[in-house]
């Protein structure tokens, strides 16, 4: 947490004041005394730093002995919560690293991520992504901190400073003034995730259970974070499993269960191409070029490469007695591509970015419809269409 912009502490014959400016001001809020504990931590507070971190500068600032440390951290707890109802107070996600946490450094994507928690969890699908080298590109930070599980309650409330974003029956999303509160509500180990603003730092909380399950479940929780950091960054994910044909990549893209990779199986089997990944890829412009990327979640496919291609087309599949190829035309192609991303849409600049990106994209890779069934005739009929119109 840390103090809010809005207010100036200043001494006026030995009292301690708060007094609001600019937008505080403009709000008619009215200035507040603090006595000399209160002044001390408003001070401490032009820093981010945690309450447990206060109530040790507090203890070390007036000597006090390990047995007043409950007594301390009462008063500490009651001036935040003054602090906060008075919006004088700002929630900050900062969590410090636990005694004993490893580093992992990974590259997704052309991006940094760095991964903070317990050498306990086993992040081996991340493998494949392992940093050999330093990049010199932006850093994602997670920060992956375990609770008892009373510590970890889900708050479902809007808090004091948030607005509701949206709520599903995986999530609860809010946004406050230090970013976005994930509440979750579907994983039995992961219950909350923070993300600020800017999207380079992230907080997964959890509680300890089976490391397997657990694991996984971090795992899974870390592609969040990841992939609002990357819409910041101009990438896009969309639902759709991807081949390499003739060194350029192409996509199949429709609704769960459709048929994704089934499709793309089909094009390894009677045309060996490589598949990159089975349900989810990440879409970029690079020189005025569509790029797909790699991306280690692949959703139950179990197919995942790291990898960058330029882009050839997308095929949206529909599941039919026949199979037959249709270009899609008209508005219907910047549709279709904004229907099938599966990127955080949270707010209002990220949705404008994503149909701007689906323009770019209708624009420069070719666009169809696969009415198929599961069989080789299905690829056939797709190998035909590429290789006579598109490659």
């Amino acid at each position: 947490m840390k103090r809010s912009p809005n207010y100036i502490l200043k001494e006026i014959q030995g009292h301690f004041y708060l007094i609001p400016f600019g937008q505080a001001n403009a709000d008619f809020s009215k200035d507040v005394e603090l006595n000399e504990v209160g002044a001390f931590i408003w001070n401490l507070l032009e820093n981010d730093m945690e309450a447990s971190e206060v109530v040790d500068a507090c203890m070390k600032e007036y000597e006090c002995s390990p047995e007043q440390y409950d007594n301390v951290k009462a008063v500490v707890e009651t001036f935040f919560d003054q602090m906060f109802e008075g919006r004088m107070l700002e929630w900050t996600i900062k969590r410090k690293p636990l005694h004993g946490d490893v580093l992992r450094k990974y590259a997704i994507a052309g991006l940094n991520v760095h991964v903070t928690g317990s050498p306990d969890i086993d992040l081996s699908p991340l493998d494949d992504y392992i940093a050999r080298r330093i990049r010199s590109a932006d850093t994602l930070t997670v920060n992956m901190v375990r609770y008892a599980k009373e510590e970890i309650a889900r708050e479902e409330k809007v808090t004091p400073g948030e607005t509701f974003v949206a709520r599903n029956g995986a999530v609860d999303i809010f946004r406050g003034s230090y970013g976005y509160r994930l509440e979750i509500k579907d994983c039995q180990y992961v219950g909350r995730i923070l993300i600020n603003e800017k999207g380079d730092y992230a907080v997964i909380e959890y509680t300890e259970g089976d490391i397997a399950e657990m694991s996984q479940e971090l795992f899974l929780a870390i592609r969040i974070p990841f992939s609002y950091f990357a819409a910041k960054h101009g990438l896009v994910a969309i639902h759709s499993a991807s081949i390499v044909y003739k060194n350029k990549g192409w996509l199949f893209s429709g609704r769960a269960m459709i048929g994704k990779s089934t499709h793309a199986n089909l094009w390894k089997k009677y045309a060996s191409v490589k598949i990159l990944n089975g349900d989810l890829n990440l879409l970029g412009v690079e020189n005025s070029l569509i790029y797909m990327h790699g991306v280690p979640w692949c959703g139950e496919s179990g197919i995942s490469e790291p990898g960058k291609y330029q882009v050839a087309g997308i095929t949206f599949l529909k599941q039919a007695p026949i199979n037959r190829v249709r270009e899609i035309v008209g508005n219907e192609r910047v549709l279709k591509i904004v229907r099938r991303l599966f990127s955080p849409s949270w707010n209002e600049e990220l949705i404008g970015n994503y149909v701007n990106l689906a323009q770019n994209i209708a624009e420069t890779v070719s666009l169809c419809e696969l009415e198929c069934t599961a069989d080789k005739g299905a690829f056939e009929a797709m190998k035909t269409f590429i290789d006579e119109r598109v490659l």
